[in-house]
């Protein structure tokens, strides 16, 4: 199994990053967008992003039935997991000279929030290594992944309709929390790790007090 190198501190809501094994791919920021109600669009900010940055979106949506989501131009699907309320979807693109605020469509009006991570030092081309998620009426946790490459820089991302969790969420003592989102009745978090070879990665659980309609997933990171 791959071991968990962690070398990422929180500093929300941007995340501050220590020197990387093989030179991998750093979170240089994270940019919160907050839960809007009823809404068919949902705009995510880039403050601070550079040229050449990976960008990272995580989008979810809540209540009803999944609607039809229209990803800005130049965004690519990751993976969309759904449970019987709560979605998250993942895109990531490579930030232009002139990168503006984009916008997510949907089919349908929904509650909806998202973030922005921004990564230094990810491959341009073919950035994702892996991924693998899950979504559903259950504990939360995201299923194992493989990976092909050394050094790839792992991120979890776990999203919930039930917010107000306390003390928690809970996560392995080899990740560090990048981002966590609580508001009132959706709750988000995202954790970061290095693996240290190429391999088998464990799935990763993030305990709470309760089952909940919640999506989980990892994805790894190439480095430049």
């Amino acid at each position: 199994m791959a071991a968990g190198v962690v070398l990422l501190a929180s500093n929300s809501p941007s995340l501050q990053t220590t020197p990387t094994p093989l030179g991998g791919a750093t979170v240089a920021g994270v940019i919160p967008t907050p839960l809007t109600s009823g809404v068919t669009s949902l705009t995510l900010g880039y403050g601070g992003v550079k040229q050449g940055q990976l960008l990272i979106a995580d989008v979810m949506t809540y209540s009803g039935a999944a609607p039809a989501i229209q990803p800005p131009s130049g965004w690519q699907l990751i993976r969309d997991d759904i449970s019987p309320t709560t979605r998250q979807t993942l895109y990531s693109h490579v930030a232009d000279s002139n990168e503006q605020p984009s916008a997510w469509t949907f089919s349908q009006p929904v509650d909806s929030q998202g973030a922005i991570l921004a990564l230094d030092n990810a491959a341009a081309s073919d950035p994702i290594d892996g991924s693998s998620g899950i979504g559903g009426s259950q504990a939360i946790n995201a299923p194992a992944l493989t990976a092909s490459d050394d050094g790839d820089l792992i991120l979890v991302f776990f999203a919930t309709d039930f917010g107000g969790i306390a003390p928690g969420p809970d996560y392995p003592d080899d990740m560090l929390m990048i981002a966590n989102q609580k508001v009132d009745t959706h709750a988000y978090w995202i954790l970061g790790s290095y693996q240290a070879k190429r391999g088998d990665l464990d799935e990763v659980n993030s305990p709470t007090p309760q089952l909940y309609n919640a999506a989980a997933s990892q994805v790894a990171i190439r480095r430049r």
